[in-house]
Formats: C-alpha cells, sequence, structure tokens
C-alpha cells in the first residue's frame, strides 16, 4: 500500500496511531473501507456501540448531542483528514455523541472487530491507544473548564482557535455553532464576534468567519477578566 493512499494519510494523522511505524499504519489503513455519505445523512447515533473509527476522506461532519428536552448542543466540526468517534472505537462502549454529515462525504471506515484482532499480533499498538485515552480525558476537563469558568470572549477564541488547527484561518462554523459549543446565547455570541471585527480581529461572513489577527485572538483566550 503507497503512503499516498488516502486511508495510509488519514491513519497516520489519528492521534493513537500516528507514532506507529510505517508498517503499522499501512497494515490498519488496509483495513478501512470507504463510503459516501449525502449531506445530512447521520453516520451514526448517541448511544450506539462504537464499532468503528472513522476518516474523512473529503466532506466535513458535525458531531452533536440533544438532551431529553430536545435541546441540541454541537460538539465539534471535522474536516478532510480528520478521525471522529475515536472512544468509542477503542472502548466499544456506547457512542456519546451523533455524528452527521454536513455536505457529500466521502468517509473511511476502520471496523473495531479487525482492530482488535490486529492489537492481538501486535500489542505495542494497544499502548499508543492507552496513551491516547489518557490525553482525552485530559482535554475533556480542560473543555470543561473553558465552558463553565471563562467569561464568554475568552471562552469563544479559544474555541476559535482550537477550530483553526482544524480548519485553517477561516472556520466553517455558523454563530447557532459557536453558541452551541461555549454554551451560550447565538446574541451574545454574536455581539462578541461584531466586537471583534471591529478590531479586525475577524472577519464574518454567512455561515463562517475568517480569522484575521491570530495574536489578538490568543490574547483574548487568556483574559480571564476582572
Amino acid at each position: 500500500m503507497l503512503k499516498s493512499d488516502p486511508a495510509f494519510t488519514i491513519i497516520a494523522r489519528t492521534e493513537p496511531f500516528s507514532e506507529l511505524t510505517p508498517p503499522h499504519m499501512q497494515s490498519l489503513a488496509g483495513l478501512c473501507r470507504m463510503r459516501r455519505y449525502a449531506k445530512g445523512e447521520t453516520i451514526f447515533h448517541m448511544g450506539e456501540a462504537g464499532d468503528a473509527l472513522y476518516g474523512i476522506k473529503t466532506g466535513r461532519v458535525r458531531t452533536r448531542i440533544i438532551s431529553p428536552e430536545g435541546k441540541e448542543m454541537t460538539l465539534n466540526l471535522f474536516g478532510p483528514q480528520s478521525t471522529f468517534g475515536v472512544v468509542g472505537f477503542l472502548d466499544g462502549g456506547p457512542r456519546m455523541a451523533t455524528a452527521v454529515s454536513l455536505e457529500p462525504s466521502e468517509i473511511f471506515r476502520l471496523p473495531r472487530g479487525e482492530f482488535l484482532a490486529f492489537i492481538r499480533t501486535h500489542p505495542e499498538v494497544a499502548v499508543h491507544a492507552i496513551g491516547y485515552l489518557c490525553g482525552k480525558l485530559r482535554s475533556i476537563k480542560e473543555r470543561v473548564g473553558e465552558t463553565a469558568l471563562l467569561p464568554l470572549a475568552a471562552s469563544l477564541a479559544h474555541r476559535l482557535l482550537t477550530l483553526a488547527e482544524e480548519f485553517g484561518d477561516s472556520i466553517p462554523s455558523s454563530q447557532e455553532q459557536l453558541a452551541s459549543f461555549v454554551s451560550a446565547s447565538r446574541e451574545s455570541v454574536n455581539r462578541q464576534l461584531q466586537d471583534w471585527k471591529r478590531q479586525k480581529i475577524v472577519s464574518l461572513h454567512r455561515g463562517g468567519l475568517i480569522i484575521l489577527d491570530h495574536t489578538r485572538l490568543e490574547q483574548e483566550a487568556t483574559a480571564l477578566g476582572a
């Protein structure tokens, strides 16, 4: 299998596998199967068994949760060469969110059963997976602090910088989605973004925004307020 293969590229970017040897990554890429999803199609539902890892060749995916009262919250957005559904894939437990394709997408699927068979003969791969899960726990704790303890401006700036790591300076997230990310109202998020627009920290457009000044946004992310 060639390293230019899209499945290999996605595996190489996935945290549990990114430090593996190329032969190991090639073996895992060989277990992947590609499927096309239409815009708005559900990839998996919250509560379903975590039976696979998903990697995006083209398109975008949104993960979300819905409360018993019907309130929806966006957890994350994923673009090309990203993976999602990792925790359920590793522990086999129920999915913690629903994943939906935001546009026509080509997505690779690595079945958990085939992965488990692989690590029985390559236990060193399991060590990397354990390290990833520990890092995930730390990330969850940081996110709780981000939404519960920080002022809106700092929380929103932190979230935009995180999304920029995934999508670059052009963030394809609506204000409703950003509000869901930081547990705030759309009106509050809009006021903050308009303020940053006046300061030329961001520019706004329909369906998203562009980061113009990373340094200023990083300053906002670390400002704890009065």
